[in-house]
């Protein structure tokens, strides 16, 4: 969109959905979902967004607040070989069982944050063998991310004070 603005309100948004016995966003063709909020979203059983068969789900720049998931996932990759790629999200003020799930498939996380989040399992469960990355992530409960995750929680002191830009870039250069 010529429109888009991303630095001051959101180009697109996913919001104010209601699944009482399925998802919100459910693909099983591969999906990026760019510079969008998805909140306010409530999914009775089951998850949010939901990745079945080979696809792939990429959010990139993507705010994630105020989803309740009673019996589920945030984010759930439904035993798919594809992968989730999360670069640039921020997860915050969430409820579920977890925030990000996949028993199989691969899970990248970069640059994201997640914080401030209601769950009764894990943040992130990679548990069942899905391969878990990342780098330059602020995850609030990085033991809870089961496996260890390869780099995934780097704290780039976001949570203190504010660190100067070139220190921020030296230590996630992504960014």
């Amino acid at each position: 969109e010529e429109d888009c603005v991303p630095a001051t309100a959101p180009c697109s948004s996913i919001s104010y959905n209601t699944a009482e016995a399925g998802t919100a966003v459910y693909t099983n063709d591969d999906i990026t979902i760019n510079h969008t909020f998805i909140t306010d979203n409530e999914a009775t059983v089951v998850h949010i967004l939901q990745l079945a068969g080979n696809a792939d789900l990429t959010l990139i720049n993507v705010l994630l607040k105020n989803n309740v998931v009673d019996a589920g996932a945030i984010i759930y990759n439904n035993f798919a070989s594809g992968s989730l790629n999360l670069a640039h999200v921020t997860a915050k003020d969430n409820d579920a069982d977890d925030i990000v799930s996949a028993p199989t498939g691969d899970i990248i996380v970069i640059g994201s944050i997640l914080y401030d989040n209601t769950y009764s399992d894990d943040t992130i469960d990679a548990s069942l063998g899905a391969t878990l990355t990342g780098s330059c992530n602020d995850i609030e409960t990085p033991s809870d991310v089961p496996g260890g995750a390869n780099n995934l929680d780097v704290d780039p002191d976001w949570s203190g004070d504010v660190p100067q830009e070139e220190d921020v870039l030296d230590i996630c250069p992504a960014l």
